[in-house]
């Protein structure tokens, strides 16, 4: 990830696990069958449970603007 990040600074790090993915897939061949487990596998690996949050924030509350007098 390092030498990533030093050759590409501004790629988020969603960004460079797309890139490593569609190599794998792109570079499995004519197997349509390991393209497909590793397609699968990719879907499966794509949900990070720690970047989703355990309760749902509370909505902003807003500010009542009263009118100039």
């Amino acid at each position: 990830m390092r030498s990533v990040r030093a050759a590409h600074p501004d790629a988020s790090k969603k960004d460079v696990v797309r890139a490593a993915f569609l190599s794998v897939i792109a570079h499995s061949g004519d197997d349509a069958e390991r393209a497909d487990r590793l397609h699968d596998f990719a879907l499966r690996e794509r949900v990070d449970l720690t970047e989703v949050p355990s309760e749902p924030k509370p909505p902003k509350k807003r500010k009542n603007k009263q009118p100039k007098a």
